[in-house]
């Protein structure tokens, strides 16, 4: 008969397994924390989106010093999509009572819609620019993100500002005064809210970066 021999074998200790198990785990996820925050929190980094932050302050204040002036340059592009569309017969950019407008001729009258303050594009060019400032001393957002976000609403709210100075003259022409408060009022302050709900939207979706998932 063979012999069967048994060896008591001692335990771990629970202190001793929580070290055991913990330090190589430990080890393999501090290496891409620290290449992940290293770029973020540089010198150089810091400095890069304190420019940036600088710059967009800049162009945000110039938007509301010579809104003016790009009132007069909406005025100038609406002239030139009223002609290109043939809405109106002849369209011009002007000046009525100090004020900048648009001057178009159709269906045998000459209308002249005055672009005030609280209609132009360069609040809201202003403001985004503003925000942005903000938003760039955040490590999370991406520089280049950022700026294309801003890029693509800006733009998407200008052409929505031509879009609404176009339906407010067409319905002038079409409809006399009644036609243009309608257009001017209810249906105008729709499409500008919803627009500029949509570009915030699309603003945030496109300049905040995902937190990557972990393995």
């Amino acid at each position: 008969m063979s012999g069967i021999t048994t060896t008591r074998v001692q335990p771990l200790s629970r202190r001793a397994r929580r070290e055991r198990g913990a330090a190589p785990e430990s080890k393999t996820a501090s290496q891409p924390r620290d290449s992940k925050t290293r770029g973020a929190g540089s010198p150089f980094d810091r400095l890069g989106r304190a420019l940036i932050a600088f710059l967009l302050v800049a162009v945000g204040v110039l938007c509301f010093v010579f809104e003016g002036e790009l009132r007069c340059i909406e005025t100038e592009i609406q002239a030139w999509i009223m002609n290109s569309t043939g809405l109106a017969e002849t369209a011009v950019s002007s000046v009525n009572n100090g004020i900048p407008a648009v001057t178009f001729h159709a269906n045998g009258t000459w209308i002249s819609l005055r672009l005030i303050p609280q209609c132009a594009i360069a609040v809201y060019l202003g403001a985004g620019c503003l925000l942005s400032a903000i938003l760039i001393r955040a490590p999370r957002v991406r520089r280049v993100r950022l700026l294309t976000a801003l890029a693509v609403t800006s733009s998407g709210l200008i052409l929505l500002n031509q879009v609404r100075l176009l339906v407010n003259g067409v319905m002038f022409a079409e409809g006399g005064r009644e036609a243009f408060n309608w257009a001017h009022g209810p249906i105008g302050s729709t499409m500008m809210m919803l627009g500029v709900a949509g570009s915030l939207a699309v603003f945030f979706a496109l300049c905040i970066r995902r937190s990557e998932r972990r393995a």
